[in-house]
């Protein structure tokens, strides 16, 4: 079996309530509409500090693109920069995804793949219109703090609002890696749907 499916094979896209269906097909409606209208999709996931939910969503939906063979441009961002989180690193290594640092820093920058050889994903802390998040995209709020405190996104050719629980509440408990991986199937197998 590949690295690929193994990743996969843990999903539970069955298990996505109906009312959160609705809410993802909406923003698949979103996307066909921008592919009507330039011929390309660009898509970035919006969270406060672009540290833990924006960037699980923007893997998950990258690795989804690899598996459907779509030509997406899949970002993520926040009102804030701080870092990526160590406790969702190690929850996407904890399912298989293969994650290397790049650099040391406070804000480093992540190399992720679902296979040793690639292809491969960029990923680190910054604001949502940062110059990589490459306009226009449509923007997908998925935490409800930045829904209600981002301002207005020129950027935005579409918003739409699909907020998973924070892990954060679990930092220093060490119910960490359980709760981490369980916020990253979640948010895969919505990716998928």
């Amino acid at each position: 079996m590949s690295e690929l499916q193994k990743l996969i094979n843990q999903l539970d896209v069955e298990g996505i309530s109906s009312e959160r269906k609705q809410k993802i097909s909406e923003i698949a409606g979103g996307c066909m509409d921008s592919f009507k209208a330039s011929g390309s999709i660009a898509m970035n996931f919006i969270c406060i500090h672009n540290a833990r939910r924006s960037h699980l969503a923007q893997v998950w939906a990258w690795l989804a693109a690899q598996y459907f063979g779509l030509d997406l441009r899949l970002y993520s961002g926040g009102t804030e920069v701080t870092a990526v989180h160590p406790n969702a690193i190690r929850a996407l290594e904890a399912v298989g995804f293969f994650v290397e640092k790049r650099d040391e820093g406070e804000n480093p920058i992540y190399r992720i793949s679902f296979q040793e050889e690639g292809p491969f994903l960029d990923f680190f802390s910054k604001m949502y219109n940062h110059e990589s998040n490459q306009a226009p995209y449509i923007a997908v709020m998925v935490c409800s703090e930045a829904e209600d405190n981002c301002p207005f996104i020129q950027e935005a050719i579409a918003r739409f609002s699909l907020p998973f629980n924070d892990p954060k509440f679990s930092d220093g408990t060490g119910k960490e890696p359980e709760v981490y991986q369980s916020t990253s199937i979640e948010i895969g197998s919505q990716m998928f749907y």
